[in-house]
């Protein structure tokens, strides 16, 4: 099952490349290998993981590319979608009966391992409503594919969905 998740997000992935045209290959870096500056506190627990597929969303303005945020669908790692990530940045979920959301801000921020990919990220988050976010104290951002802003120039208030692809990590309190 975890197999077929991995290779769910991969498809996913190399689709979302292809279809802008960005087909160099990518590195994704084992979860193992995550830098001390993006580790999360001795008093919080991995409670889960999602893996991301969408866009982040760029306007071109007069001092050049500008970021807007992200537009993803989240999907649990067996690949059945639970959610939606956007502005805020917020990640939402999507199943019945689950009010919850949380909205992070980020704390550290780093360069991926790939330069053709959007930064790293350690998160703190403000959890909403009753559900699977609903404890979520911290997040990171790992493992991107693309994203990155735009290298070309733009004409003024120009949009452009970048694809991307990332694995967001949960954390909440032991």
């Amino acid at each position: 099952m975890k197999l077929a998740s991995s290779l769910l997000f991969a498809c996913m992935s190399i689709a979302l490349l292809l279809d802008s045209c960005l087909a160099k290959p990518q590195v994704v870096v084992a979860s193992s290998t995550i830098p001390d500056t993006l580790q999360v506190s001795a008093n919080e627990k991995l409670a889960f993981k999602l893996n991301a597929v969408g866009y982040q969303l760029y306007k071109y303005e007069k001092s050049g590319w500008v970021h807007k945020g992200p537009s993803a669908d989240l999907y649990d790692m067996q690949g059945k979608k639970i959610g939606t990530h956007f502005g805020g940045p917020t990640w939402k979920a999507a199943l019945p009966n689950d009010t919850s959301l949380v909205v992070g801000k980020p704390k550290v921020v780093i360069p991926a391992t790939s330069p053709d990919a959007i930064t790293w990220i350690l998160l703190d988050a403000a959890p909403q409503g009753t559900g699977m976010f609903g404890m979520v104290n911290a997040i990171q951002r790992l493992e991107t594919i693309g994203g990155k802003t735009p290298n070309v120039a733009g004409l003024e208030n120009e949009e452009k969905r970048i694809p991307y692809a990332a694995v967001y990590y949960f954390y909440v309190p032991k």
